[in-house]
């Protein structure tokens, strides 16, 4: 998912502008890929965010790609854990003794519950990723559009 907008500042001042804005806002620290570009990765919401710009006629268009390959990774680990530890305790419940296999639904429904939590999550990760991207770009917009040396925004 992407955001993009028109900011009235060169290429390279814009990416460093927005990166600026969205380190503020998420309390991370990014770094330059280029000239052009930066990224940022948000460990506790598992959302890497990429910033390019390239020149435009009102100065540059600003573009924000929101990245949740993290948790997606993070939610196909709980997967693998939930269908290993089920497995394990209904082969383990057929050898030795039926109470076993209450105790891997139990955990199947634990696993299942952790899965969908996650999902929930990396939902809410895109949306707030958007609207972070989205804020941090529209700032540097209005900002880009006061005359030099007026910081208010």
């Amino acid at each position: 998912m992407s955001v993009d907008g028109e900011v009235g500042l060169p290429a390279t001042e814009a990416v460093e502008a927005v990166r600026a804005r969205l380190e503020r806002a998420l309390g991370v620290r990014g770094h330059r890929q280029g000239p052009e570009a930066a990224s940022l990765v948000d460990e506790r919401r598992r959302v890497t965010y990429h910033v390019s710009a390239e020149p435009s006629e009102q100065g540059s268009r600003v573009r924000v790609d929101v990245d949740v390959t993290q948790a997606r990774a993070f939610r196909m680990l709980l997967v693998a854990a939930t269908v290993t530890s089920t497995l394990l305790l209904a082969g383990m419940a057929y050898v030795m003794t039926p109470w076993l296999l209450a105790v891997a639904a139990i955990d199947a429904a634990i696993m299942g519950a952790l899965i969908a939590h996650s999902r929930t999550l990396e939902r809410a990760a895109v949306h707030d990723g958007y609207a972070q991207g989205m804020a941090a770009i529209e700032a540097v917009a209005a900002r880009g559009a006061l005359p030099p040396g007026d910081t208010t925004s």
